[in-house]
């Protein structure tokens, strides 16, 4: 008995056969990254960190932006639970070696400060992370 569902020929284009579309500009890196940032945004930042974690590993060598741009949203989620310090070490790794003076990594940096600002105004370690951020 033949099939009642349509098929397409072997030659038809990727987009029109069924399943998931073929994403080859994204990195298993990039899909955690999304992940994470979603997880951030929904309010979930362990599962945000996790993510991040694993985007950060698994980005390729060459990929310098986008793990600036990570590790700043690993900082964001680690203040979102209120381990500052470790936020700030994570932070702190994105100045020194990127060095980044434009796009989305120095506002996600200035966000980062306004979070850590908020979650532990009178500390130590924000006081320093300010003075950091003045001079760099």
């Amino acid at each position: 008995m033949p099939s009642t569902e349509p098929t397409l020929p072997t030659t038809a284009p990727t987009w029109l056969r069924p399943g998931p579309p073929p994403s080859p500009f994204y990195t298993r890196g990039e899909l955690h990254g999304l992940t994470g940032i979603t997880h951030y945004r929904l309010g979930d930042p362990e599962k945000a960190e996790f993510h991040t974690h694993r985007c950060i590993a698994d980005l390729r060598i060459d990929q310098h932006r986008n793990r600036a741009y990570y590790l700043s949203q690993a900082a964001l989620a680690q203040v979102a639970q209120g381990d500052v310090e470790q936020a700030v070490a994570t932070a702190t790794r994105v100045i020194a070696p990127t060095g980044a003076d434009a796009g989305r990594v120095p506002h996600l940096l200035g966000s980062f400060t306004s979070a850590l600002n908020q979650a532990a105004p009178q500390s130590a370690i924000t006081r320093d992370w300010n003075d950091r951020t003045r001079t760099a």
